[in-house]
């Protein structure tokens, strides 16, 4: 097992700071699982209580925060983030500098790029994991969610199987999304809709 880890100045400041913000994490055991077929690269930052399964690969200057699962043979890149509570399941592609916030669900085989933001409690799907049919009353195709680099996927939100989110690109707080976004447009609503084209002033505070 691949338990011992030496962070910088930097990161303990990050892991005490969600140490104080995480009162949930005095209710779990203080564990952490790291399969000796993942492939974890110096410097990763590990939290407690963290699952990660065979083959998974965690790129340099990851953090993993406390209570994370990563499911067999996902990837995480290059100083990307899971927050605490997370959840990658099997085959995710996450690519560099991404941020999954806490308790996000991301489905069996999505792909996120590079520098994605995605928000707290949001969640991508495909037809293994839901059942319902597609407003055109077939059921859904079972195929999981594109995420393009620059995307911000915000707070709340739910992506239907199979849908592409562009470049850039936003889907507001609270939003069903059931089509595909092109790139640099902004969409809100249940389900969501085209609003109008992103704003440099969109992008969030890291």
């Amino acid at each position: 097992m691949k338990d011992e880890y030496t962070m910088t100045m930097e990161e303990a400041a990050l892991m005490k700071f969600y140490d104080e913000m995480d009162t949930t994490r005095l209710f779990a055991p203080p564990f952490r699982f790291i399969h000796p077929k993942a492939r974890i690269a110096p410097g990763v930052v590990v939290g407690i209580g963290v699952v990660i399964e065979e083959d998974v690969v965690i790129e340099e200057g990851c953090f993993i925060g406390h209570y994370c699962i990563v499911r067999p043979r996902s990837r995480l890149g290059h100083r990307s983030e899971m927050r605490p509570w997370s959840w990658l399941a099997h085959e995710v592609v996450i690519g560099e500098e991404t941020i999954i916030y806490q308790y996000a669900n991301i489905c069996h085989k999505a792909v996120l790029k590079d520098k994605i933001y995605f928000g707290c409690k949001s969640i991508c799907t495909n037809a293994q994991d839901i059942r319902v049919h597609h407003p055109d009353g077939n059921y859904w195709e079972n195929k999981p969610p594109v995420i393009e680099s620059g995307a911000i996927i915000s707070t709340s939100c739910l992506l239907a199987p199979g849908v592409h989110v562009g470049k850039n690109s936003v889907l507001d707080m609270g939003s069903l999304l059931t089509k595909d976004i092109p790139d640099n447009q902004v969409w809100r609503g249940w389900p969501a809709k085209y609003k109008r084209e992103v704003d440099p002033m969109d992008r969030p505070v890291r």
